[in-house]
């Protein structure tokens, strides 16, 4: 899968390619095509440069260790009053 920073926008038609890490407030046009393993940042998003077999592995686990924190978050929260 692909990182999908926050408040990104991916417009119509748009195809993000595997392995992509795609910045927070990033805007991908209508049908922009993204190579796999591609960094996009800005708004029009432009390709920065290709992620390493080291980015990728760094990167690769991001979505798991979201949910893992969710749930460790949501576990130990109380009510305030």
């Amino acid at each position: 899968g692909s990182l999908i920073g926050i408040g990104s926008i991916i417009l119509n038609g748009a195809k993000i390619g595997e392995e992509c890490l795609i910045g927070a407030n990033t805007l991908i046009a209508e049908g922009k095509e993204i190579p796999p393993r591609s960094m996009v940042l800005g708004s029009p998003g432009k390709i920065i440069r290709q992620l390493s077999d080291e980015d990728a592995a760094r990167f690769g686990g991001a979505a798991g260790r979201y949910v893992k924190n969710w749930k460790r978050f949501a576990a130990g929260m109380k009510p305030q009053a």
